[in-house]
């Protein structure tokens, strides 16, 4: 599923909300393995490692930003693609 949600929006930015960290881990890593440029974002990450994330996500060095919880100040209107993974 998520290798034909990722090559439907190809050189777009999206977020990728997931219930549990582990599975924001394991999404980040499947979609690195595809080649595309992703991070995972949670509470177990330092404050540095989420500072980092964030910035690179607005900054377009990544396209995918796997989350648990919607992000402060950013603008769903900035993203084609925002899509939620419940397993």
């Amino acid at each position: 599923m998520i290798r034909d949600v990722v090559a439907r929006h190809a050189d777009e930015s999206g977020i990728i909300y997931c219930l549990f960290r582990k599975k924001t881990e394991k999404v980040a890593e499947k979609l690195r393995s595809l080649g595309m440029r992703a991070a995972a974002y949670h509470a177990g990450l330092s404050a540095e490692q989420r500072d980092r994330v964030q910035e690179d996500f607005i900054k377009d060095k990544i396209e995918f930003h796997n989350r648990k919880i919607p992000p402060k100040g950013v603008s769903f209107s900035d993203f084609i693609c925002i899509f939620a993974m419940s397993c």
